[in-house]
């Protein structure tokens, strides 16, 4: 019964953090906890809705004991890297950011944030590794395109930091594009 019901209050936490109701939905996390301390998964969904709350130390404590009781998903580590990074903890941030690559190799996320982070403390050229990496698996995001054209411009080569910033009005014009002929669609049809 306890296991169905902490999972019942964690699941309807998650609803209500969808929902915007972080305050309520820590309220279940921490139900939640109370009943299955041994469970990562809770503490990690808690740190969740306190990090959104900017209640960050809170939301850090929960996400390092959510590791510590095996949560070790890459998404935790990657929200500890956000948090220490947000705290000017550069030294300690890069470990978790690596962490969450290796667990997920696809992990948008993390290798934005680690490039951000980089970016931070004076590694442009590591984050300039990241976002090419990013770049060759999602050709079409311009948000990428954007970040390293900024990081490009940082490094002074100015050439290719224009031609990520001609891709990003290209992609745009792409969806403005799409965006008229769906409403063209929609005109005929109606």
């Amino acid at each position: 019964m306890g296991k169905e019901e902490a999972e019942r209050l964690n699941d309807r936490g998650k609803i209500l953090g969808r929902g915007m109701k972080h305050v309520e939905a820590v309220e279940y996390f921490s139900a939640a906890v109370d009943m299955c301390p041994e469970e990562g998964k809770y503490r990690y969904n808690m740190g969740i809705a306190l990090k959104r709350m900017k209640r960050n130390d809170e939301a850090l404590r929960n996400f390092l004991d959510a590791l510590k009781l095996g949560y070790e998903h890459a998404d935790c580590y990657c929200s500890i890297g956000e948090l220490l990074c947000a705290r000017q903890e550069f030294e300690l941030e890069e470990p978790f950011f690596d962490e969450a690559i290796m667990r997920d190799p696809d992990s948008v996320t993390a290798y934005e944030e680690r490039a951000t982070a980089y970016c931070r403390i004076g590694k442009s050229e590591k984050a300039l590794e990241d976002m090419n990496l990013l770049i060759s698996k999602i050709q079409d995001d311009c948000s990428l395109y954007l970040i390293r054209g900024l990081i490009l411009s940082v490094l002074g080569r100015k050439e290719e930091s224009k031609k990520d910033f001609e891709k990003v009005k290209e992609i745009f014009k792409r969806a403005e594009g799409g965006k008229e002929e769906e409403n063209r669609e929609l005109r005929t049809v109606n």
